[in-house]
């Protein structure tokens, strides 16, 4: 097993709102209770560059992880048990995306591809090829038979996932493409970039329906913070570790 686990019990709820008032009466301070019931609970070792992604599995059950070594690994998100490695990009991976059914991963790489694997199995099944450099984000519409990617070759893909084609590409920024993604039902893809800019598409016919403009700051991620949801309950760390907190 690569995780650490600590032995420590999470703080009892029973010490809930009328500890943390006594403590409030007591000191007039504000209390830390809510600071204090998060500890770590392990440490996820085995890549040996950055990590760059980490996701969890539909159900909750399984974590990915990806880095700059060219490598997936897959985790019990529970124990922290190293389950197992998915090799075969040539470059490292800046994305990864679960399938609605956590049956597939798709990851992103440098080295210009998007490659689904078999979560179970362990084995990729399908590479698709036409971006014409990094790619840089990925993600799965709720279906799971599209995909959409996007990279430093300024535009975004929708993937027929099935036959593994482009069906559309979107010319879509004027530089690279940091993060994309569909809504809920799979009408609509939203995309960001460095150029400052937040485009929403229609992703049947391909048209981009409304540009939404951030002048000061390159944006990174368009799903509602996720990423920095993500670095509070898995820290993604450039020493080649996360922490799990519990």
């Amino acid at each position: 097993m690569n995780g650490t686990i600590d032995s420590q019990s999470p703080p009892s709820p029973e010490r809930g709102p009328e500890h943390a008032q006594g403590n409030r009466n007591a000191d007039s301070k504000p209390s830390n209770a809510s600071q204090s019931q998060f500890k770590m609970r392990y440490i996820l070792s085995g890549h040996t560059r950055a990590v760059s992604a980490l996701k969890f599995s539909p159900d909750g059950t399984l974590l990915a992880s990806s880095g700059s070594d060219k490598l997936i690994k897959l985790w019990d998100a529970y124990t922290g048990d190293a389950l197992s490695t998915l090799e075969g990009h040539k470059e490292g991976i800046s994305d990864i995306a679960w399938s609605s059914d956590g049956e597939y991963l798709a990851s992103a790489s440098d080295d210009k591809t998007v490659k689904i694997w078999n979560a179970a199995l362990g084995v990729e099944t399908i590479t698709l090829l036409g971006h014409t450099s990094v790619v840089f984000c990925v993600n799965y519409n709720h279906r799971s038979n599209l995909l959409v990617s996007g990279g430093f070759d300024e535009t975004v893909r929708v993937w027929d996932v099935a036959r593994g084609t482009t069906l559309k590409v979107l010319p879509a920024h004027s530089d690279p493409v940091t993060a994309v993604s569909f809504n809920h039902d799979g009408t609509l893809i939203v995309s960001c970039s460095m150029d400052g800019l937040i485009r929403i598409w229609d992703s049947d016919s391909g048209q981009c329906l409304k540009t939404i403009v951030d002048d000061d700051n390159p944006i990174w991620s368009v799903t509602q913070r996720i990423r920095s949801y993500i670095s509070i309950i898995f820290d993604a760390r450039f020493d080649n570790t996360t922490l799990g907190l519990s």
